[in-house]
């Protein structure tokens, strides 16, 4: 159990994450304050106009689009207080005293509430219809590529579903998957001889057994891959549903939470309403366009084979894996190398944990996060020197394209578009020593 803030024995390890916790809650909770600040400031403008220009803009109609502003930000917080009650007791080997959504959140930093900004982008990114373009140039190339190295899976793969439908996670190798093992039995409302009961019950029994013994070879059998920045745990979902045992690890609070809440709570498509445009008050072609809905998720998170092995786990990927040694068949990282402070040390460990003959597949850009970040330290490298150091380190590069065109997060109505020259690459860490001579 997280030790509380009065207790001596707590490290500084444990008060600094116990702090980072709640200083995250409070970003979900801070939510409605600094969007509604922003309408006000918008309703201040409008009133400090000369009156003819008023007149202007009531015939536009903005006083009322305002309104409907107002309406989808209250919205958007019910949905995070939504989601932080799914939060509470996701972690394993962590528990905090209890969310207290009643009391006043404190003023949030501009960098926390662009964090959970960025959090509803990445829902549409992920888990909506309209993100279906960007998952197809991002995604599909690692997925075809796992395929092809990895060969075919073996039949659907296979970790269970606890009982109450919930992912966990813990600092290091967390259950955070969402399946079913389909253990739970359709009892028929019907009268049978007692005897015959006990040996229906023991047949059930039997067939429970060989199936978890199934899925238990299965998940020996099915090539393993791991994601590190996973983000909302889409592109690991769809490696599990091709079959393989997959492993998503996230650092960030904000993705995890929200990561849990869809992959344990939505069970339905387009169940979940949300607005994550309405914020954007720069070139927008039409008002509507900013308040319009998105909904989510497009696809049934529960609905992956019987026994699928899918699993999040929650921490810094050059902590949580330290110790993985030759564990792993293959590593996919998108929109990840980027997030280092220092990018060798990323490709030293994708080494350390890959098994010899494994592979590590790649997209994505280099916009390094902590460049411009004071008190952080970056090292920024170019893609030569990055690839440089891969073929140093060992790898033996398979594919690479260095020109595949994505975007991130993108508003598709929205009058700016960024598009990324992304770099795709397919390097194997050779079964052989003799290979990379």
């Amino acid at each position: 159990m997280a030790a509380w803030s009065g207790d001596a024995r707590e490290s500084e390890g444990d008060r600094q994450e116990r702090e980072h916790f709640w200083r995250v809650v409070n970003a979900f909770r801070y939510y409605r304050a600094y969007a509604l600040e922003r309408v006000r400031r918008a309703e201040r403008e409008l009133r400090a106009l000369p009156p003819a220009h008023r007149r202007l803009l009531r015939e536009a109609a903005l006083p009322g689009h305002l309104q409907c502003v107002r309406a989808r930000v209250e919205h958007n917080q019910l949905l995070h207080d939504i989601i932080l009650g799914t939060a509470e007791h996701m972690f394993e080997n962590k528990r905090y005293r209890p969310l207290n959504l009643e009391a006043e959140p404190t003023p949030a930093t501009a960098f926390d509430m662009d964090k959970l900004k960025s959090t509803l982008k990445q829902l549409v990114r992920d888990w909506s219809s309209e993100g279906q373009g960007e998952r197809d140039s991002c995604y599909r190339p690692i997925l075809n590529a796992v395929q092809t190295y990895l060969g075919a899976a073996s039949g659907d793969s296979g970790s269970s579903i606890k009982s109450n439908g919930d992912s966990c996670c813990d600092g290091h190798s967390s259950n955070g998957s969402n399946n079913s093992d389909g253990c739970h039995q359709n009892h028929r409302h019907q009268q049978h001889p007692q005897q015959e009961n006990e040996q229906q019950q023991q047949q059930n029994e039997q067939q429970l057994n060989e199936q978890q013994k199934n899925n238990h070879k299965q998940q020996q059998k099915s090539p393993r891959v791991l994601v590190p920045g996973s983000g909302l745990g889409r592109l690991a979902w769809e490696i599990t549903r091709l079959g393989y045992s997959c492993q998503g690890n996230e650092f960030s609070l904000f993705m995890l939470f929200t990561s849990h809440y869809i992959l344990n709570r939505c069970h339905e498509v387009d169940s979940v309403r949300l607005y994550p445009w309405v914020l954007q008050f720069s070139n927008t072609r039409r008002a509507w366009d900013r308040v319009r809905p998105v909904l989510v998720p497009d696809v049934d998170p529960s609905a992956l084979p019987p026994g699928a092995d899918f699993s999040m786990s929650a921490g810094d990927f050059l902590e949580v894996y330290s110790l993985d040694v030759d564990v792993w068949d293959c590593v996919a990282t998108c929109f990840f190398l980027d997030t280092a402070h220092n990018v060798i040390a990323y490709i030293e460990l994708i080494w350390q944990v890959l098994k010899p003959g494994g592979v590590w597949i790649n997209m994505g850009p280099l916009l390094y996060h902590f460049e411009n970040m004071v008190g952080e330290s970056s090292l920024e490298l170019s893609y030569d020197q990055i690839r440089q150091v891969i073929v140093q380190v060992g790898f033996v590069f398979e594919e690479e394209n260095e020109c595949v065109h994505a975007t991130y997060t993108e508003n598709e109505r929205s009058m700016l578009r960024y598009i990324y020259d992304c770099v795709f690459f397919v390097v194997r860490k050779p079964a052989l020593k003799s290979e990379c001579s």
